[in-house]
Parts: C-alpha cells; sequence; structure tokens
C-alpha cells in the first residue's frame, strides 16, 4: 500500500510541473541514413552501402495531458546511401575511373506519435515518444563523384514511378530532453530514429527480380516549443 502511495505521489508531482494543452514546436535536424537492401529469394546484396547525411526539418503540433503526449504535424526528411564504383582496370590508366554514387530521397511525412512527459529537475524533463508515419516520397537526387568527373542528376518522375513506392510508412522513436524558459516557451533537443516499414522498390518495376529496399535515419534534433494556451492577446492577457 505504500508503494501505491509513493508512486501516485511521484505521478502527481510530476503532472503538477507539466505544461497542459496544445503546443506547436518548429523543429530541425540532421545525422546519418543508409538503407538495408535485399535481392531476389531475399538474398544480401552483394553491393556495400555506405551511411550519408540526413536532413530534416517540419512542424509538429501536440497536445499534452497528465503527462501524456499525443503530436502529429509535417515534416521533411532527406536521406539515402552511397556505394563504390570502378570503371576500367588500373592497367589502363586513360580508362580507369573510380569513386562513388550517392542516392538521396526526399520523403515529406505526417508524423503520429504518443509520448508520456516526465519532470526531471525544475524546468527539466525528457519525453520518450513512439509513433508512424504516413511518407510521400517525392523524388530521387543522384550525385556521381570520382577521380575525373563530378555530376549530378534528378531521376525522371517516371522512372522514379516505374522503380520506387510514392506511398510508404515509417516507424519512429524520439527521446526529447526539455527546458521551460518560461510558461510559453520550451527548448527541445532530441535523438530521433525512423525506419520504413513497406518496401520502398516497386516490385513491377523489376520482372522477376523482387528487391526490398528500406530506407532507416538517425537524426539529431533541436526545436521550440510554442505552448498555444498561455499566449494572452490584448486586453485579454492583462492582468486586473
Amino acid at each position: 500500500m505504500k508503494k501505491v502511495l509513493l508512486w501516485a505521489l511521484v505521478l502527481f508531482c510530476a503532472s503538477a510541473y507539466a505544461q497542459d494543452g496544445l503546443y506547436v514546436k518548429p523543429m530541425i535536424g540532421m545525422g546519418s541514413s543508409n538503407l538495408t537492401f535485399r535481392t531476389y529469394n531475399n538474398m544480401p546484396s552483394a553491393v556495400k552501402y555506405y551511411p550519408i547525411k540526413s536532413y530534416t526539418y517540419g512542424l509538429h503540433v501536440g497536445y499534452r495531458l497528465w503527462n501524456w503526449d499525443l503530436s502529429t504535424g509535417i515534416q521533411y526528411l532527406s536521406d539515402g546511401q552511397k556505394y563504390s564504383i570502378v570503371f576500367g582496370a588500373p592497367t589502363v590508366p586513360s580508362l580507369y575511373d573510380s569513386g562513388a554514387i550517392t542516392n538521396r530521397y526526399r520523403h515529406l511525412m505526417i508524423p503520429l506519435q504518443v509520448g508520456y512527459h516526465i519532470h526531471v529537475y525544475k524546468g527539466f524533463s525528457i519525453m520518450p515518444q513512439i509513433g508512424a508515419a504516413y511518407s510521400h516520397n517525392m523524388n530521387r537526387k543522384d550525385r556521381m563523384k570520382t577521380q575525373k568527373a563530378d555530376s549530378k542528376n534528378t531521376v525522371t518522375d517516371q522512372y522514379f514511378d516505374i522503380n520506387y513506392e510514392r506511398s510508404s510508412y515509417f516507424a519512429t522513436a524520439r527521446l526529447n530532453i526539455e527546458y521551460d524558459l518560461n510558461e510559453l516557451l520550451g527548448l527541445n533537443l532530441s535523438g530521433a530514429y525512423y525506419r520504413m516499414l513497406t518496401n520502398f522498390d516497386n516490385p513491377d518495376g523489376y520482372g522477376n527480380f523482387d528487391p526490398r529496399n528500406r530506407v532507416w535515419a538517425v537524426c539529431g534534433e533541436a526545436g521550440v516549443t510554442v505552448h498555444v494556451n498561455k499566449i494572452r492577446f490584448g486586453k485579454a492577457g492583462k492582468k486586473k
């Protein structure tokens, strides 16, 4: 019984510090991304893929009540991978070249996340979140950089539609560290993980070759939380 009362007291004290109500949070971040790729008959790819930088920014809108947090919004995510290429043979220097090709994808996402706000000390708190996101996959940009050339290219919509799925779903996980500057504004730092759940490749574009392509990204993010319900307008915000 004492343990139950103790936990109830802890939850009550934590909720006393919670900024309940509606909030908006613009955010920006960067990190690293790569893909997991399986070839025909679910075999690992012979190509070695390397990570590239990932970028993200967006606007989250959420509602917090009794420490529980539900949020959605709109978010841009850029991710991808690169792999090595070799042309010719070293024995013929005029024909030999080597380097790497980078494939970068762009996604426009609508996330839905649930989290729990835990007060730590004074204005500091942490909030783990998990959720999913719908993604509209926009396009792919390529860069081939070798010893002799450096070229960029955006694949055509026709090529993208044949080889990739326009719609995908991501799993998301995030750990937020928050600091309340005042009752209106707060600072937010977070580590986020994005993992595509559905197959990115369109099997119809490969005939009997049915690949499995799922991109992922890990990002460090920063944002500002604005507690909308604390905004006071005009005379309504003045104390009598």
